[in-house]
């Protein structure tokens, strides 16, 4: 049963053969150590072979697999905070056979300072200064706007900068300059410090195999299948049992009543905003009619279960609108971030919401256990057909989309 296709596999260990080492040097950066690499890269793999049916002919394999291996990180951060930080191991603190011990000494340095920066940072300053990525790019990467990434990139820089103290001066030189661009230098310094850390000299050798990644990546095709099967026959056994589960129409459908579970049925961009149109539908009014979600180009069967932007346009009142969302797990934003400018601060259980409304911003900025996201509408539609204590209880149960089992 294993070898239904095996010129498919066979693409695929080339592909793996040619690409892991590179993608396991990043998840490094990202993880911290070449154990949790290991974990992250391989996590990464499996959903490219997953999907490798679809994507194999594409031009945007590296693309793709960068984009699994961000949002996989992104992911893992919203789990107990986290069980593998009390196991990590820091980086050696020496190696034989290695002719600069102060070329050690550094990695060591970088690394554990690299560590103190918050994820979605952290995987900011991996995307741009490691792995040479514009800002345009980074975004794609990490389901996010190129606004995010610019502030993203300068809250890293600036924990970066305050982590190393007086360590590698000529990081923190570059990464403070004199003007908030900084010095061209910024790049170059940066750039081949985390080349040096990143280089598996000092790695041990992986486990990581291409067949049995490729496997696991079957697998998790067919249970991803199997779900969405299995979700459709539930619905249709309840529907003929008389039982009234699902609201059709233009609005997409939505669970009606009860407490809903609102789980994408595969990471996929538009599955997580289909499932996010879905759970914010079902609190906000009943005469809403919703469309498909609008997505950016080319990243629709991405994945997006640990965030992304995107828009869901609908009409209410005569009127058409549109939804926007941005955000995701991995994120220490505050809701009432005083930069945003906020109307009204919401306490929630471990949270908060701030409710916008100004010249440039409506709706709110929901954050809580480590979940943070903007829900609103854009400023060019109007006077606002929802009210942000409507968007504000349509974003708690937004918010379950990302929560953790």
């Amino acid at each position: 049963m294993r070898h239904l296709n095996p010129a498919a596999e066979d693409e695929f260990a080339a592909f793996f053969a040619a690409r892991f080492p590179q993608v396991r040097r990043l998840a490094y950066l990202l993880s911290g150590d070449w154990h949790g690499a290991d974990d992250l890269a391989q996590t990464a793999f499996v959903r490219v072979a997953s999907s490798w049916h679809r994507i194999r002919q594409g031009e945007a394999l590296d693309a793709y697999v960068r984009t699994c291996l961000m949002r996989s990180f992104l992911s893992e951060q919203r789990r107990a905070w986290r069980k593998r930080e009390a196991s990590r191991a820091d980086p050696p603190d020496h190696a034989d056979g290695l002719d600069s011990a102060d070329a050690i000494t550094d990695r060591v340095v970088l690394m554990r300072a690299l560590a103190q920066v918050p994820a979605r940072q952290r995987a900011v300053l991996v995307c741009r200064f490691y792995d040479g990525l514009d800002v345009a790019g980074t975004a794609d990467a990490l389901g996010c706007s190129q606004g995010t990434v610019k502030s993203q990139s300068a809250r890293g820089l600036a924990a970066l900068r305050a982590a190393l103290g007086d360590a590698l001066p000529e990081i923190t030189t570059a990464v403070s300059g004199p003007t908030r661009r900084g010095p061209d230098m910024t790049i170059d310094q940066l750039h081949r410090h985390l080349s040096t850390a990143a280089e598996d000299d000092l790695a041990p050798p992986t486990r990581v195999t291409a067949s049995a990644v490729y496997l696991a990546g079957r697998r998790r095709r067919t249970r991803i299948c199997w779900s969405a099967g299995a979700a459709a026959v539930t619905t249709l056994a309840l529907a003929s049992a008389g039982v009234a589960t699902l609201v059709t129409g233009q609005s997409g459908g939505h669970l009606a009543g009860g407490s809903e579970d609102f789980t994408p049925a595969d990471p996929s961009c538009r599955t997580v905003a289909e499932t996010v149109r879905d759970a914010a539908a079902s609190v906000l009014p009943d005469g809403i009619q919703w469309e498909a979600p609008r997505l950016n180009e080319g990243t629709a069967d991405q994945p997006c279960d640990t965030g992304g932007l995107f828009w869901l346009p609908f009409e209410y009142q005569g009127r058409d609108g549109e939804l926007g969302f941005e955000g995701g797990t991995g994120m220490t934003e505050r809701g009432c971030d005083p930069e945003r400018k906020p109307a009204k601060c919401q306490e929630i259980e471990g949270g908060e919401i701030g409710h916008l409304n100004n010249s440039e911003e409506y709706g709110v900025l929901y954050s809580r256990d480590g979940v943070f996201f903007f829900l609103g509408l854009s400023r060019g539609q109007g006077e606002p057909t929802l009210t942000t204590d409507q968007l504000a209880d349509a974003a708690r149960v937004v918010a379950t989309v990302f929560s953790t089992p």
